[in-house]
């Protein structure tokens, strides 16, 4: 189906991709919630997660800690950590981080001449080249 809709050239191609991806998230996340056998969350637990992960992206240059989320959340720091631990492997300082990393190895690539394993952790320096191909 994906071959059939890449080799059409018309001006719908782009919203059919768009769409052919969205179900094979869904479908993935599906198969993903029944291998690990996840108890479902409560939809205000996800709600919190998504806005988190926004809000890390939105504010990373400035707030650097798990409190500073959580105020912006209405939430304390402690609840942020127990729906973490329900969802993820990761920790919210964890998730901020990485974010701050990615944006430290983004400026390496772009302004110097270093190589970006010379300052990052070689786990980082991995999941960066996925993130960066071109470089």
């Amino acid at each position: 189906m994906f071959l059939v809709e890449m080799q059409s050239k018309d001006e719908l191609q782009m919203d059919m991709l768009q769409m052919m991806l969205k179900r094979l998230l869904i479908l993935c996340t599906r198969l993903y919630k029944e291998q690990r056998q996840l108890a479902p969350l409560a939809k205000n637990n996800l709600d919190l997660v998504r806005e988190f992960n926004f809000l890390v992206e939105s504010h990373f240059k400035t707030k650097h800690s798990v409190a500073d989320y959580a105020e912006l959340l209405h939430r304390s720091p402690k609840t942020l950590s127990n729906v973490f631990a329900q969802v993820s492997p990761k920790t919210p300082l964890q998730l901020i981080n990485e974010r701050k990393n990615a944006r430290k190895a983004r400026r390496l690539l772009r302004y110097t001449d270093q190589a970006v394993s010379e300052d990052l952790p070689i786990p980082l320096v991995m999941r960066t080249c996925r993130l960066f191909p071109g470089f």
